[in-house]
């Protein structure tokens, strides 16, 4: 459905995060699936040409891909109808509930456009809805959000290198610093699923 709003191309050098190219750029999966570029590197080699490691997400099931282009690559981007922002309501026998909190339109998607981003959904939180012909396809969550630690072993002093498991109050298992206790809020890459660093305390309302 979506095959029809295919863009511009673009020399590879030029790719970021976040842009979106169509599986069969890379051969990879379902020609038709839509992939989202979550890490670009540029490698320039001291033997052969310079290139462009990238990760890349499958929006619709959540698959991670790893990809090489050349640097001077042309590489076709998808374009769609929207990318509107909606907040997450619940969600209810795999039904997404979602609110336009511009219009106060309420929209209900089934849980698996969200892919792998499901289980980072939680309540009150924005998210975009890409849409094509006026249906929606796709739901992605925030690259980044503050989520709370529910379990993990208590920060060891003096211990600075390495990691220990964590699990979220969402049910999610992520690895964190040693420093990381029980009641922290921390940010999470979403799209890579590991921990960024400590969330900033919120500001109190002069």
């Amino acid at each position: 459905m979506w095959l029809q709003s295919r863009g511009a191309k673009v020399v590879a050098n030029n790719l970021k995060p976040g842009m979106m190219i169509a599986a069969s750029e890379i051969k990879c999966g379902d020609a038709k699936s839509v992939l989202k570029l979550t890490e670009c590197n540029h490698v320039k080699p001291g033997k052969g040409g310079a290139f462009v490691k990238s990760k890349l997400l499958d929006i619709q099931t959540g698959i991670k891909h790893q990809h090489s282009f050349r640097s001077d690559e042309k590489v076709e981007l998808f374009e769609f109808d929207s990318g509107d922002t909606y907040q997450f309501l619940y969600e209810s026998n795999s039904i997404l509930y979602l609110m336009n909190m511009d219009t106060f339109e309420e929209m209900e998607v089934p849980a698996r456009f969200a892919g792998d981003g499901l289980k980072w959904l939680q309540e009150g939180m924005d998210v975009r809805v890409f849409m094509s012909g006026g249906q929606p396809f796709s739901v992605q969550v925030p690259p980044k959000a503050t989520y709370e630690i529910a379990e993990t072993e208590p920060p060891r002093p003096g211990i600075e290198a390495g990691s220990k498991p964590a699990k979220l109050t969402n049910g999610t298992s992520i690895k964190v610093p040693h420093f990381v206790a029980v009641g922290d809020k921390v940010l999470v890459n979403t799209d890579e699923g590991h921990y960024m660093n400590r969330a900033q305390p919120e500001r109190a309302p002069e």
